[in-house]
């Protein structure tokens, strides 16, 4: 829990790959440059202790910082670019109780909570500060509202993304409901149980009424008629008493898969049985793919897990969650994926890096709809369903809309994200409309994969899935490549 017994656990964990103890801070480099993260790890300067450092060792300040710490196929690189991750975000989240408790077999949940406790509370001053702004209308208040979920800014803003103050009730809902599941997996001990609880029925309705005071609100289904419709999406600042009921976990690393690497017995993430050339020849020609079987069972199933087990899903959107690769989300599996994927596909991926990942988690309230018209800059997208098909109550529905069409010409890297905002949905819409284009529908199947041109104007197929946590829509993204490709490309089946 203290900054001592952290950095003693990542100097256990690099000593298993061979790795330097400790990394001075560099300055970021240019995108075009080859980054030698030997150079970052061999220094003689100190481990980063502060989370504003450790941000900078996380996510540098490069103009698209995430690329940064794209992930290529050389082993070194590889296991040094994840080891710096992983310090970073026990760094910047806190270490999760099942690391913790391997340090100290005497730890118990109350001294674990009070230590993120403590942290918060030595927080306040700044977060105060932060909201007197926004109510004012001073100082950083209006770049608060202009720049919510700015993946470069720390948790300790309130404009960063996944921070420690700003939350939805559906986003706690999924808290609660993975904290419940952890416990009953044997993961968590009994606390975590009452603090599910709590969240639920204490933290849930006291937002709800703060946000609407006519409201009356237990669940989803169990609320009042003058809920606002919104009243499960909309942000709210969570009040000191609210960060004290949850003894400062909200958006923390609480708890962290340890998962095994591949084996003899299990020696693939990719299903070996697929034929990678065909998949390559239809891609270049310009096709959408849908390949089912994708992964091997094995990797099916630690992903999964890790998905529904590391509490990582910090960041909400308007009825889904995001944990990602440069903000906690780590597995062994994940690693293997992708340099199996650089292997498998090279005419495709072209020696291109791993630029992000993600899992996305779903609502499963009716009037979810997920992710909106938008385009991802990257040259390939890979879309990986999770959940079993029994949870699809829309056979055939709840997968992917890919059009035929790329984001205007007329926008550079500067208009883009206006443009590519769901707020601006209803133009993009439009803007379909008048091209006259067509669009391949990719229906959902567990272990199925969407593989496309990211460039590709994309949304989420209308979905319905079967209510509770398992049952919960679940999505593993993968991007490769610093430019999207923005010619030549349609798709074709």
């Amino acid at each position: 829990l203290t900054m001592a017994v952290l950095q003693h656990l990542v100097r256990i964990t690099l000593a298993v790959f061979f790795l330097p103890l400790s990394w001075p801070l560099g300055h970021a480099k240019s995108l075009d440059e080859t980054v030698d993260f030997t150079e970052i790890l061999v220094g003689n300067g100190a481990l980063p202790q502060t989370i504003e450092a450790c941000m900078d060792l996380a996510k540098p300040p490069t103009p698209r910082g995430r690329a940064h710490f794209a992930i290529d196929s050389r082993d070194q690189q590889f296991n040094l670019v994840g080891e710096m991750r992983r310090y970073a975000t026990r760094c910047i989240r806190g270490q999760p109780y099942n690391e913790a408790l391997l340090m100290d077999p005497n730890l118990n949940a109350s001294s674990y909570f009070q230590s993120f406790k403590e942290d918060a509370r030595e927080l306040y001053p700044q977060y105060f500060e932060q909201v007197n702004e926004l109510i004012l209308g001073e100082g950083d208040g209006a770049a608060i509202l202009a720049s919510i979920d700015n993946p470069q800014l720390p948790p300790t803003k309130l404009a960063g993304r996944g921070n420690f103050y700003l939350t939805t009730i559906h986003q706690l809902e999924h808290s609660a409901e993975q904290l419940e599941y952890l416990t009953y997996k044997g993961k968590l001990p009994r606390e975590f149980l009452e603090l599910s609880l709590t969240i639920k029925y204490s933290v849930i309705p006291g937002i709800a009424k703060a946000l609407d005071p006519g409201c009356m609100y237990i669940n989803m289904h169990d609320r009042s008629d003058e809920c606002r419709p919104d009243i499960r999406t909309r942000y709210y600042r969570m009040s000191s008493h609210d960060i004290e009921a949850m003894h400062g976990t909200h958006n923390r690393l609480v708890y962290h898969p340890q998962q095994p690497p591949r084996s003899h017995l299990h020696p693939h993430a990719l299903n070996p049985a697929l034929d990678f050339p065909a998949i390559e020849d239809a891609y270049l020609r310009g096709s959408v793919l849908s390949i089912d079987s994708f992964l091997t069972p094995a990797a099916l199933f630690n992903l999964r897990s890790l998905a529904l087990e590391s509490t990582t899903f910090w960041d909400a959107k308007v009825g889904y969650i995001g944990s990602y690769l440069d903000d906690g989300l780590s597995s062994p599996w994940l690693d293997h994926l992708s340099r199996e994927l650089q292997d498998r596909l090279p005419r495709v991926l072209k020696g291109e890096p791993l630029l992000q990942a993600w899992f996305y988690k779903y609502d499963s309230e009716p009037a979810s709809r997920g992710i909106k018209v938008h385009a991802d800059l990257a040259a390939v997208n890979l879309n990986i369903w999770l959940t079993p098909d029994e949870a699809n109550l829309s056979p055939g529905r709840g997968g992917l809309v890919i059009y035929d069409k790329l984001p205007p010409d007329s926008l550079d890297l500067g208009t883009f994200g206006a443009w590519n905002n769901w707020e601006n949905e209803p133009n993009m819409k439009s803007y379909l409309s008048s091209e006259g284009g067509s669009s391949v529908r990719v229906g959902y199947g567990q272990n199925r994969c969407a593989m496309f041109n990211s460039a590709l104007l994309h949304e989420t197929d209308e979905f319905r899935f079967k209510e509770g946590y398992e049952n919960r829509r679940i999505n593993l993204t993968l991007l490769f490549g610093k430019k999207p490709v923005t010619e030549g490309w349609r798709p074709s089946g």
